[in-house]
């Protein structure tokens, strides 16, 4: 399965898509936008948003700058999946563990976990898939 195809076995009815770039403020806003029905609370939608603000500079940093992202709602969930071409991220990169005390880098991928409900991350022959899932 491709990025392609992972990508349109969404729900098109609660699912929007935006290509990434390197506006983070305006992916931010779209991802407030998409969670605003469903009146989350200040918290947990921040920290959902946080989230996906870190799998994007993760592309932007680390994957060629060019992605893709796609939200989704409905059956008591919102997820969000960051894709790019790349393929570098692996499953095993997943943050299971925080990173060194004092280390400059590597806590993107261990906040995602923090606060999600499920994360995974689906290598496929064209790219890598960063999924985040927030139970309602």
């Amino acid at each position: 399965m491709g990025v392609t195809s992972l990508l349109d076995s969404a729900d098109p009815g609660h699912t929007v898509r935006h290509p990434i770039g390197g506006d983070l403020a305006a992916h931010r806003q779209q991802v407030r936008e998409f969670l605003a029905p469903l009146d989350l609370g200040g918290q947990a939608s921040e920290d959902f948003v946080l989230a996906v603000d870190e799998a994007i500079v993760n592309v932007l940093e680390h994957a060629g700058g060019r992605g893709t992202l796609i939200l989704t709602r409905g059956g008591g969930e919102v997820s969000a999946q960051v894709c790019d071409r790349s393929g570098r991220l692996i499953p095993d990169d997943a943050g299971l563990e925080p990173p060194s005390p004092g280390a400059p880098r590597g806590y993107g991928l261990y906040l995602i976990r923090q606060f999600c409900d499920d994360v995974r991350i689906t290598r496929l022959v064209d790219g890598t898939c960063v999924q985040m899932t927030l139970r309602l």
